[in-house]
């Protein structure tokens, strides 16, 4: 029975702390033969470490790509911006062949159809392609 108790911490009989000092010592346990102590401040510092420059550092990055995705993802407005952004890029880009593609169809629409013979119909298409 002992044996059993050795394996539990009962809480209430800790004293509880409010706040937490820098140079307040945090313990250690391996759970196995030796406890040690280290400092809130260093602990801190290490904690940093490790999440900001060392082994956690792409775990970290990794969550910060996945949120600000998620979010993004959720914004209509931006998807909108972005999607507008890149038609704009390649219309307006000549060595991009939906450019080309696009100022080959605007040519053809533009010289096949002559003023005279020009409707409202024809001409709200016109004007809406050369709008993008």
């Amino acid at each position: 029975m002992s044996n059993e108790q050795d394996n539990y911490i009962q809480i209430k009989d800790l004293n509880r702390l409010q706040s937490v000092k820098n140079t307040d010592l945090l313990l250690l346990d391996d759970g196995v033969a030796s406890c040690n102590a280290i400092t809130f401040e260093n602990f801190l510092q290490t904690a940093k470490d490790k999440t900001f420059k060392g082994e956690g550092l792409n775990y970290f990055k990794d969550i910060i790509k996945s949120t600000i995705a998620t979010e993004l993802q959720q914004n209509d407005d931006f998807i909108n911006q972005v999607y507008n952004k890149i038609l704009t890029k390649f219309l307006n880009d000549d060595s991009s062949s939906i450019s080309s593609t696009y100022s080959k169809v605007k040519g053809k629409l533009g010289s096949r159809l002559s003023t005279y013979t020009l409707s409202k119909d024809n001409y709200f298409v016109t004007s809406s392609y050369s709008s993008l």
